[in-house]
């Protein structure tokens, strides 16, 4: 009988071990799931983040683009204001 229930004991600690080893791996997996979730959404702000900084550079070639076309076009206006500028003086002058 002694046996038996040392037997029953073992049994029953196996069983305890058993059942704390599964709750533990619940909540593990629960934790794994999370940590995914996390990670997945911290992706997509990776990502939105990228295009955004994507489309911050194309917008800023764009903007230099136009400042050196806008210098490009003030140097021309420059000249030609000042080319009109002879030609009334030679006008004069001749």
């Amino acid at each position: 009988m002694r046996k038996e229930q040392k037997l029953k004991a073992h049994l029953e600690k196996t069983r305890g071990q058993l059942q704390e080893s599964n709750r533990l791996l619940v909540k593990e997996r629960q934790n794994n799931y999370e940590l995914r979730q996390e990670i997945e959404a911290r992706n997509r702000k990776i990502k939105k983040l990228e295009l955004q900084g994507k489309k911050s550079r194309m917008i800023e070639s764009e903007n230099q683009e136009l400042l050196d076309s806008f210098d490009k076009s003030e140097y021309i206006r420059q000249q030609q204001k000042s080319l009109i500028s002879q030609l009334k003086e030679e006008l004069k002058a001749g």
